[in-house]
C-alpha cells in the first residue's frame, strides 16, 4: 500500500474511532511506531488499539510480547510515552540499571523488577533487599542508570 492510501486509511480509522478500536500495527503513524520500538526494543506487537483522550488527543495502546513476558504500552500521537507495564526477570535488567540498583541497595539481592512509566520516562522499578538485611528497598531507575526514586519498606 503506497503512502497516500495508507494515510487515507489511517485518517478514516481515526475518524471512526469513537471508542477504542483495533488496528494493524503497520497503520500506526511512523513516529508512534518508532517511539514504541525505541521504548520496548525486540517486542512483538500482538495488537494495537487507537483511542482518543481529552488530554493527549489520539493515543495508541499496544499489547506485546518480549522475551517470555507480556506487556502493554500506551503512546500519544506525538510519540510521548503515556504508560508501560511489563514484569521482568532480574536477569533481564540492563547492566546500567543493575549497577545503580546494586549500588543503592548496598549489594542486596534483586527480588523482582518491572518496566513502568515514571514522570513521562521509561523506568525500571526494582525491588531488592537492602544490603544483607531482610529490609526491602524499591528503586526506580531510568534506562541510563539515573536513580529517580528510592522507597524503603
Amino acid at each position: 500500500m503506497n503512502g497516500p492510501k495508507l494515510f487515507l486509511v489511517f485518517c478514516s480509522l481515526i475518524s471512526a474511532a469513537q471508542a477504542s478500536e483495533n488496528i494493524p500495527f503497520e497503520y500506526v503513524p511512523k513516529k508512534v511506531r518508532l517511539a514504541i520500538q525505541d521504548y520496548i526494543p525486540g517486542a512483538t506487537i500482538e495488537k494495537t488499539e487507537i483511542d482518543s483522550d481529552d488530554t493527549w488527543g489520539t493515543t495508541f495502546e499496544s499489547h506485546y510480547l518480549r522475551g517470555r513476558h507480556e506487556g502493554n504500552i500506551k503512546v500519544a500521537a506525538n510519540g510521548e510515552l503515556l504508560n508501560v507495564e511489563q514484569e521482568l526477570d532480574p536477569d533481564e535488567i540492563p547492566s546500567k540499571v543493575r549497577r545503580s540498583v546494586i549500588r543503592e541497595a548496598r549489594g542486596g539481592l534483586i527480588r523482582k523488577a518491572e518496566l513502568k512509566q515514571y514522570a513521562g520516562h521509561l523506568a525500571y522499578k526494582v525491588e531488592a533487599y537492602y544490603g544483607t538485611s531482610d529490609s526491602k528497598v524499591r528503586i526506580t531507575v531510568t534506562r541510563s542508570g539515573t536513580v529517580l526514586n528510592i522507597d524503603f519498606d
